[in-house]
């Protein structure tokens, strides 16, 4: 790829990036543009043919109230269209969205599997320390003794 190629892309990548940035989330632009058309949430479940909760979750961004990621981008879809918003723009939000959700998942896991091997490895050195403190001691013990015993004779 050439330099000119390489540049372009990045900036499409900040366009798009900048252009999200405006989209906070999937959820909160299609509550934004529901309360502008003025529709209730009733209102729009019927018109979708979901139910008013399912809208309530797209909304506030909780997908795991959903059935799956497949029936969550249909669900946008439609809302989109309902509320006459730019669907691809909605579901490329949505993608980005979803990605970035996953990889903040990830990243707390590895910091929690990173405490955990801290936290074990922190165990494993403070009973190596109490063991070489123990062994120390008892040598320390013995000899003191033979030296004891030697000095009697």
């Amino acid at each position: 790829m050439s330099e000119t190629g390489y540049n372009m892309e990045l900036a499409e990548e900040s366009e798009q990036l900048k252009k999200l940035s405006d989209w906070p989330s999937p959820g909160q632009k299609m509550k934004k543009l529901r309360e502008e058309a003025d529709l209730s949430h009733l209102r729009v479940a019927e018109a979708l043919h979901i139910t008013a909760h399912y809208v309530r979750s797209l909304e506030s961004d909780h997908y795991e109230k959903l059935p799956g990621k497949t029936f969550v981008k249909g669900y946008f879809k439609a809302y989109a269209r309902l509320l006459k918003a730019d669907v691809d723009e909605v579901l490329e939000c949505y993608e980005q969205y979803v990605i970035a959700l996953e990889a903040s998942q990830e990243d707390e896991a590895d910091e929690i599997r990173a405490k955990k091997a801290y936290d074990q490895n922190l165990r494993w050195m403070i009973c190596a320390a109490i063991i070489i403190v123990l062994v120390i001691g008892i040598s320390w013990w013995f000899s003191r003794n033979e030296n004891a015993s030697v000095s009697i004779d």
